[in-house]
């Protein structure tokens, strides 16, 4: 989903299926709620997932862990308000969660205007930097420790481990983070196998 939508489009795909999980407990089915957990599952998934490659693409790995505790705060304050509220719905409303699962809702509707805008920025910044670029082609596989030692060549498909144009790291950090030994070592664009291991796979066996 990042390689086709973006860090961005992908959260947008993760909002709209908050809202469609909580739009979905509106109807009274018993048999449609098989869908609706299936969907929340899929909804977790992406959400635990992409936060923190959203995180560390826009504010950096450095400051990804600092991002990462405002989350789980914001998230363990909003667990405060989930009592009071299903109170409500049970004894107040007597059983009634509509109003409950509205309230849901548009929380996961106002995170979508910030992505939208930030989405039109990203856009307009493409567009500026490139007017006269063709078709951007598709990023063909490759492994993880490719693409950490391509990080000199500016490459923006990095992922977690570089944002050339967010937060603050640098190919230095991101080399203290990768593996070293005999997965081989960075050099400039390529990555190159470790000499020891080399020399020891081309000594003939006794």
């Amino acid at each position: 989903s990042i390689r086709r939508f973006g860090n961005i489009g992908t959260v947008q795909i993760t909002n709209l299926l908050g809202v469609f999980v909580n739009a979905l407990q509106l109807i009274p089915s018993l048999y449609l709620q098989l869908l609706t957990v299936c969907t929340f599952a899929a909804f977790r998934a992406y959400l635990f997932s992409n936060v923190p490659q959203f995180n560390a693409h826009y504010f950096g790995v450095l400051n990804m862990g600092r991002i990462q505790g405002i989350c789980f705060l914001a998230g363990g304050l909003f667990n405060l308000v989930q009592v009071p509220l299903i109170n409500w719905s049970i004894i107040s409303l007597g059983g009634y969660f509509t109003p409950l699962v509205c309230i849901c809702i548009v929380a996961t509707i106002v995170p979508v205007i910030p992505c939208a805008c930030l989405q039109l920025r990203e856009c307009r910044e493409a567009r500026s930097s490139a007017p006269n670029a063709g078709p951007i082609a598709r990023i063909p596989r490759v492994s993880s420790l490719q693409l950490v030692g391509r990080l000199g060549s500016g490459s923006d498909s990095l992922g977690v481990l570089a944002s050339n144009s967010y937060g603050n790291t640098t190919p230095v950090q991101v080399q203290m983070l990768s593996p070293s030994g005999s997965q081989g070592c960075l050099h400039g664009d390529v990555v190159s196998p470790d000499p020891l291991a080399v020399s020891l796979a081309e000594a003939p066996a006794e």
